[in-house]
């Protein structure tokens, strides 16, 4: 497990041209090893999907950027999320 639900922190754009992160963290009940994961979300345009893994640093700290147009101010208004979104959605979550 990378991170809980409960563990998750917003940290909005500091400024034009940046991008919003979430982080989630998970503490092994019994080794006491922590985890971290930092999410960058991107707003792109149609079809430009994607989650990459980019880097370990330092150990058990994971980041990840996520695009998706649905990141995007009102992106995916009146509209369903397509099958990826929801796989995103359920990884960065469980």
């Amino acid at each position: 497990m990378l991170g809980t639900q409960d563990s998750v922190s917003w940290t909005p754009p500091p400024g034009p041209g940046s991008t919003p992160t979430l982080k989630y963290s998970y503490q092994n009940p019994t080794t006491g090893d922590l985890k971290q994961v930092t999410m960058n979300l991107f707003c792109v345009g149609e079809g430009e999907d994607s989650f990459e893994f980019v880097l370990e640093s330092p150990t058990n700290n994971y980041h990840f950027n996520w695009k998706n147009k649905c990141l995007c101010w009102n992106g995916c208004l009146g509209k369903s999320l397509s099958h990826e979104t929801m796989i995103y959605l359920y990884f960065s979550v469980d």
